[in-house]
């Protein structure tokens, strides 16, 4: 997605997608003049990535299963969400610009609604016995 976007607006645009890296970007959060959680692109972005890689996949996992497997796919769903979190960790450091921390957890939060969401969309139990 960052490469179409970079050739279609600009590295700039593509930057914003996930901005938490960014060196000139975090100076611009530390100015207090770039808020990513206010920022179309950084919202469009989270959602696109939530709905294809948590609504999708969690709605597909829930299709069909019994108890225990909805139960290992909401498993799975929290395993995931540590795993984000844990690759941004860097972002609770107590030196990092707030507001990116603020987007660190819009992003997680996005994910964990759209992956809830697609577990009980997708959840229609399997009827035994006809």
């Amino acid at each position: 997605m960052g490469v179409a976007v970079d050739a279609s607006f600009g590295p700039y645009a593509a930057e914003r997608l996930s901005p938490f890296s960014n060196a000139h970007l975090l100076e611009e959060s530390l100015d207090g003049s770039y808020a990513p959680a206010a920022d179309p692109l950084f919202l469009l972005s989270t959602v696109v990535v939530g709905a294809l890689a948590f609504f999708g996949v969690f709605a597909w996992a829930a299709r069909g299963a019994d108890r225990s497997g909805f139960a290992l796919a909401g498993f799975a769903l929290g395993g995931l969400l540590v795993l984000v979190a844990c690759l941004l960790r860097f972002a609770f450091d107590s030196e990092y610009p707030a507001g990116m921390q603020f987007a660190v957890l819009v992003r997680l939060g996005v994910f964990a609604g759209l992956g809830l969401l697609g577990l009980f969309a997708g959840h229609k139990p399997a009827v035994h016995g006809r």
